[in-house]
């Protein structure tokens, strides 16, 4: 890579006729460096490519340059004029010309063009005759014009004439000299001119020898510029992951399907209010109903923020953000509780091995701020956690009976055991247990009874429906099966990472975590028995398991005095920390790439910035991996998730855009599209870790195409679909103008008239008002249409709704028939 850049410095330093660039300053500019030296340098050779002579407003002339070339990059754009930073930047711009408009083999020509070498008759340049103007103003008939025509032929015969006649002069010409030259090799014209003028002779050396050159650093370049753009690669990536800090939250963004409702809800209730209407769950409500009483609670803590979001107008994904960095505060709050439990119990020293211990693993951490039903529950575990090692029976029967009948039914087993072993050692009789409960119970079910029928729109206990679904018709392990002992051999090693090695250390040191450990395992072997599997279902037994490894820890360290073998554990349990981040780091890299919905529809964002009409398909893979409600950041665009359309259909052809799963660009679903639609970019995502000991790292994570971003070619001819009322679906995206909007409008108003004529509705009051009211919707709406150039998302749905009353109209009429 050195090699590569100093030929291409040498190239560029002999173009602008300057020493500006170095090595270094590449290699200082990958890494984005604040050096005044390195970014005046690279301005400098961007404005001598421009052309630039004006150098007061250096900066302004080089991006207006970039702008003639269409390059796309508004953090070039946004550079400061004072020089202060912006060297990678600079760097991509520089390639991007080296690349994309080869802007070297362009200034070489051009120096060979404007040399001696290419100027052999330069020196007599004013010897030749001027060229001849013809004047036509006279020229008024259109017989003159054919005479005109016939001259000017003439001429241009003549002139070949005259061309052929002075090349054979200029063969005898050359015969001539180089018969008379034929002991020194030939001289040229030009070379003949400098010996006769001996005073343009170091002139005409100097520019060949400086010819020479560059064409010889221009030889190295091509033969090393691979190496250059394989380390560009590196610095595109690490622009790529510039935002990317080693926090979990802003690692992984993005969300996946089985935080699909609770992300979309805490959208919906912050950009939708109390209009139910618009909410995702009325097109994809899911599998199983889930309670919309914890996005309620994220989004209401988040509601100030969220103003000041809306307030400084900054686009949705950072409501994202928000909302998982409050619920990653919520249930951290509620670790703090039990962390201060731990420590009047075990004391502050062992509470610095916990709090180390926990924060360097990866799945507890990785989950405290995902969406999921189970980190929805998680706070109220914790807490009742506290509140059992605190012995305040009646909060933890409380923070128990929310976290169960609320959120997560399992959790029964769980913290059930808990209350068993306050029965079996007295902690709390039966009375006091049902005086308790029972309040608990009615208050927590008729709570979420009542949110979520509202928001459902019918009788509802969310979580009723999710235990009868999964434990009761085990219709679960339809999403997968793993074997019994999968949770003992795979989830916990993973969550602990090193520190499960020190989880019986501590069960035999300490008997105060022994009442700890029994019930969390017994939990994890009873949850067993259900076929279907995954590591978040036990997430709240983890705090447990490391209050075990805690007190190994704890007890080594206190004792690496008293004998050697304790000494060289301590190293051990200190080293245990250093693997577990290691182990937390290479999950994170594994787990960015397992977004590849979110990276599709970011890049895509990034891609079509510059389309206003623009309507997108996602399909289900992206849907599941990333895209959520949250990033669509653009309003004036619409977005579509109809999982009916198959690869290929006339459908397709109304989106301007699709992100479609696909293996490759052979793949069997992109066939359709081979010939209607470019692809703009592919978006990989994790495929599986290869070992190769020779080298460093030994693990190499593999990536595979996942996700290609289409789109549509402008010559492609968009079909034209009929919506008969029955089978009408509304404004969604099928019709591909606002002009087909309207026919479809009138269409449905005529069928309203059809409507109102018949007998029957003379006879329903009922039915004809809201009739007249849906015809009244659709005349508005097809007054908005009219005075909108381009079709909006809002107007879309409500079309579809009217459409669908219409429907429901005609049937009741044709019920009365």
């Amino acid at each position: 890579m050195t090699d590569a850049t100093t030929v291409l410095c040498n190239i560029l330093n002999s173009l602008v006729k300057s020493d500006l660039l170095k090595a270094e300053y590449f290699k200082a500019a990958k890494h984005d460096k604040a050096d005044n030296n390195i970014i005046t340098a690279f301005w400098k050779v961007l404005s001598v490519f421009s052309n630039n002579s004006d150098q007061t407003n250096l900066v302004r002339a080089v991006k207006l340059y970039f702008t003639g070339f269409n390059y796309k990059s508004l953090e070039f754009y946004n550079l400061p004029h004072d020089f202060t930073s912006g060297s990678k930047e600079l760097l991509l711009a520089l390639s991007w010309l080296i690349g994309e408009k080869d802007i070297i083999e362009l200034l070489i020509w051009n120096e060979i063009s404007n040399s001696k070498m290419n100027q052999e008759f330069a020196p007599f340049a004013n010897q030749y005759p001027s060229e001849v103007e013809l004047n036509v103003s006279e020229v008024n008939s259109l017989e003159d014009y054919k005479k005109t025509i016939l001259l000017l032929a003439g001429k241009i015969n003549s002139y070949i004439k005259r061309a052929a006649e002075c090349n054979e002069k200029l063969s005898e010409l050359l015969f001539k000299i180089h018969k008379e030259t034929h002991d020194i090799l030939y001289l040229s014209i030009g070379e003949m001119y400098c010996l006769k003028h001996s005073d343009s002779m170091d002139t005409y050396v100097n520019e060949i020898k400086s010819i020479s050159n560059l064409l010889l650093n221009y030889y190295k370049w091509k033969s090393k510029e691979n190496y250059y753009w394989t380390w560009m690669l590196s610095v595109m990536k690490m622009k790529a992951d510039n935002t990317k800090k080693p926090a979990h939250i802003v690692y992984c963004p993005f969300t996946k399907v089985e935080e699909s409702f609770n992300m979309q809800a805490m959208h919906d209730i912050l950009y939708h209010g109390v209009n139910l209407t618009e909410y995702d769950h009325n097109d994809y409500p899911g599998v199983v109903p889930r309670t919309f009483i914890g996005p309620l609670v994220v989004s209401a803590v988040s509601s100030p923020l969220y103003l000041l979001l809306r307030l400084f107008e900054l686009n949705k994904f950072w409501a994202q953000y928000l909302v998982r960095a409050v619920l990653g505060v919520l249930v951290i709050a509620a670790f703090q509780s039990l962390f201060q439990s731990f420590q009047s119990i075990f004391g502050s020293k062992w509470n610095l091995w916990f709090l180390s211990i926990t924060v360097t693993q990866y799945h507890f951490i990785y989950y405290l701020s995902r969406p999921l039903p189970n980190t929805m529950a998680l706070p109220l575990v914790l807490l009742a956690l506290s509140s059992w090692l605190g012995q305040r029976t009646k909060r933890f029967i409380y923070f128990s009976a929310a976290a169960i009948i609320i959120f997560r039914a399992e959790l029964a087993l769980f913290l059930g055991l808990l209350l068993l072993y306050d029965l079996i050692y007295k902690r709390i009789t039966l009375i006091k247990l049902f005086k308790t409960a029972i309040p608990a119970g009615i208050l927590c079910l008729l709570s979420t009874v009542l949110v979520d029928s509202i928001f459902w729109n019918r009788l509802l206990w969310p979580e009723g429906e999710v235990l009868w679904f999964n434990t009761i018709l085990n219709r679960s392990s339809d999403y997968g099966t793993s074997p019994f002992l999968w949770y003992f051999y795979s989830a916990i090693p993973r969550g602990m990472a090193a520190s499960v090695f020190l989880v019986p250390l501590g069960v035999c040191f300490d008997s105060r975590v022994r009442k700890l450990i029994f019930p969390a395992a017994l939990f994890v072997l009873l949850y067993s028995f259900l076929p279907h599997k995954e590591l978040r279902f036990i997430i709240y037994v983890f705090p447990m398991f490391n209050a075990a490894a805690a007190s190994a820890c704890h007890r080594i360290w206190e004792n690496r005095e008293k004998s050697v073998v304790y000494n060289l554990l301590s190293f051990g349990v200190c080293g245990h920390l250093i693997v577990n981040c290691l182990f937390t780091m290479f999950m994170l890299s594994i787990s960015v790439n397992n977004y590849p919905g979110g990276a599709a529809i970011s890049r895509f964002h990034r891609l079509a910035r510059d389309e206003s009409l623009v309507h997108v398909h996602i399909d289900n893979l992206a849907a599941q991996t990333g895209v959520s409600r949250f990033t669509q950041i653009n309003e004036s665009w619409r977005y579509s998730k109809d999982e009916y359309l198959s690869p290929g259909c006339d459908e397709m052809l109304v989106f301007t855009h699709l992100l479609t799963e696909a293996k490759s660009k052979y793949s069997t679903n992109l066939k359709p599209y081979m010939k209607t639609h470019d692809v703009l970019d592919v978006v990989e995502g994790f495929s599986g870790i290869t070992f190769n000991y020779n080298t460093l790292p030994p693990i190499k994570i593999k990536t595979k195409p996942s996700i290609f971003i289409l789109k549509r070619r402008q010559e492609v001819v968009v079909p034209k679909f009929d919506s008969p009322l029955n089978e009408y679906e509304g404004i969604d995206g099928r019709v591909d103008s606002v002009e087909d909007d309207l026919d479809v409008l009138e269409d449905i108003s005529e069928s309203y008239e059809e409507i109102e004529e018949s007998p029957e509705i003379e006879q329903e009051d009922s039915l004809r008002v809201n009739l007249q009211n849906v015809k009244d919707n659709v005349k508005k709406l097809m007054s908005e249409y009219k005075n909108t150039n381009v079709d909006s998302e809002q107007a879309s749905t409500a079309s579809q709704k009217n459409g669908k009353r219409a429907k429901e109209a005609v049937k009741k009429t044709e019920d009365k028939h």
